[in-house]
């Protein structure tokens, strides 16, 4: 997750004055720097359905154990803010239903969040003049999303956005700022939330837990936090450096750590997933790293074609892992043993940012190239 200069954010922060104009029209609602869209007509060509085969370029080092068939059903073009292309960052589902949250890249801070339906309708955006969003939850009827600003005191927030009637509304719009520079990801598990904020453990970085309504509960410092995932009431906590994984049970009290083989910068995106008794980390250079519950290496998986491996995505046998210019790549899993099945053949080229595998929808965050939408079957 880039972490963005402190200099450029204090020059930045001397020239914004943002106040986003009124408008007279229903479907704008705008407070202080964040405008929501509910004109669905203007959102629909934003959508773009498909129904394309996707290919499995067999790897020639491992072995095909599972048939996949994979559909690319739509895809979803990013939003702008202020003339500037937004990437996406993140996927969040709630039913049929799914979030996606989007970023700048380099030093501005521009960011969105977008609301699908079921049907694979746009029903309504949200857009941010001066804030990165870097993940995204959902919990009921309730948005919550981690990001950063070009405040100098307080740039890291976690905040709630609610959806009434289908669409997003700044009623009972909730800000909370945490510490460290930007809230790298966030996450739920029963009615707690669990937020990530790097990079500087001195300046508050680690991982926080909140209530519905965003009041802290806990709180422990970690250098380096960037990703938080929960699994069977643990709540895990990825670091780049030092290269670690560290747990807790619900109420954040530790229970172990371990380090892992993949050390980065501070700019680096780095996200984990827990499944099948197996933790999979997204390594960077070091690519894919698996390890089971208890800390054990147990393996590791290079790609070529430029691949820094940057998030992986887990469910019911099969892993899928973003590798930025490098593509997709897909594996399937069992009983700890992990069979390399390909990369994925996708029509663009865009750095892969994100990848999120739910039951046999499979979301592909492709930063400009906004959100590829494939159907699994297998």
């Amino acid at each position: 997750m880039k972490t963005k200069n402190t200099m450029s954010k204090a020059l930045a922060f001397l020239a914004i004055l943002v106040m986003i104009s009124s408008c007279n029209t229903d479907d704008i609602e705008a407070s202080r720097d964040i405008e929501i869209n509910n004109d669905q007509e203007a959102l629909s060509t934003r959508m773009i359905e498909k129904n394309q085969a996707v290919n499995i370029i067999t790897s020639s080092a491992g072995k095909k154990s599972k048939d996949l068939e994979l559909t690319l059903k739509a895809e979803l073009i990013p939003p702008s803010v202020n003339g500037s292309l937004l990437q996406a960052t993140s996927v969040s589902l709630s039913g049929n239903s799914f979030l996606v949250s989007y970023n700048m890249a380099g030093e501005t801070y521009h960011g969105g969040i977008d609301l699908i339906d079921g049907k694979l309708k746009l029903k309504s955006e949200i857009q941010f003049n001066d804030a990165d969003i870097n993940d995204v939850t959902i919990i009921g009827s309730d948005a919550y999303f981690a990001g950063g600003t070009s405040s100098l005191e307080s740039p890291a927030f976690v905040e709630k956005i609610s959806i009434q009637k289908g669409v997003f509304t700044l009623d009972n719009n909730t800000r909370v700022n945490i510490g460290s520079y930007t809230a790298t990801s966030i996450t739920n598990a029963g009615s707690s939330i669990y937020v990530t904020s790097g990079n500087d453990k001195a300046l508050g970085g680690g991982v926080y837990q909140f209530t519905e309504d965003l009041t802290q509960q806990n709180y422990r410092g970690i250098e380096d936090a960037r990703w938080v995932a929960e699994a069977d009431g643990v709540v895990y906590c990825l670091s780049g450096n030092p290269a670690s994984v560290n747990s807790f049970d619900s109420n954040l009290n530790a229970k172990f750590d371990f380090e892992h083989l993949a050390p980065s910068n501070a700019e680096s995106k780095m996200t984990m997933d827990v499944d099948d008794e197996l933790i999979f980390i997204a390594g960077g250079k070091e690519g894919l790293l698996v390890y089971d519950l208890d800390g054990n290496f147990l393996s590791q998986y290079t790609f070529e074609d430029n691949s820094i491996t940057n998030a992986v995505t887990s469910d019911d046998g099969i892993v899928f892992i973003s590798n930025g210019e490098g593509g997709v790549h897909v594996a399937s899993y069992e009983d700890g043993e992990i069979s390399m099945l390909g990369k994925l053949e996708l029509e663009s080229n865009e750095s892969v940012n994100h990848i999120l595998l739910r039951g046999n929808k499979l979301y592909v965050a492709s930063g400009l190239g906004g959100i590829k939408l494939i159907e699994v079957k297998k």
